[in-house]
């Protein structure tokens, strides 16, 4: 990721899947979810990102080395203009991120995970069914 001193690494499918998707859709749930990695990323943090399958589901899956997400606020991340309180920086949006990423999941035949213990940073998987992909 250029200008950020962040590491960007992948592992996992390699060829193309094929399937009926809203490619605008993903494209943009996944580039909220990079977003939100790198927002609260310390320099030199780092994000992995890996794509598996898994039976009938593909699960994208980003974690970072950032921050974390306090408890408190991970209840609410689902919250339309819900925002992680003391944040008024308007470079950090409108609280719609993970609204729009849990949506494309959902019309896809999924769901999302948030895995973030405070202060060890974060991983989102977005897991669509492979009908639709």
């Amino acid at each position: 990721l250029e200008n950020t001193k962040i590491t960007l690494t992948y592992d996992g499918l390699t060829e193309p899947v094929y399937g009926l998707a809203n490619p605008g859709q993903l494209e943009r749930a996944v580039l909220n979810m990079v977003s939100n990695a790198m927002k609260f990323m310390p320099e030199g943090g780092c994000i992995q990102a890996a794509l598996v399958r898994k039976d009938n589901m593909l699960h994208l899956s980003l974690r970072d080395s950032g921050s974390g997400i306090a408890d408190h606020v991970l209840s609410t991340v689902f919250t339309r203009y819900q925002r992680q309180p003391g944040i008024e920086d308007s470079r950090f949006g409108l609280g719609l991120g993970m609204v729009l990423i849990r949506s494309a999941a959902t019309d896809h035949g999924g769901t999302v995970l948030i895995d973030s213990p405070e202060g060890k940073g974060t991983r989102v998987t977005i897991q669509i069914k492979k009908e639709h992909v």
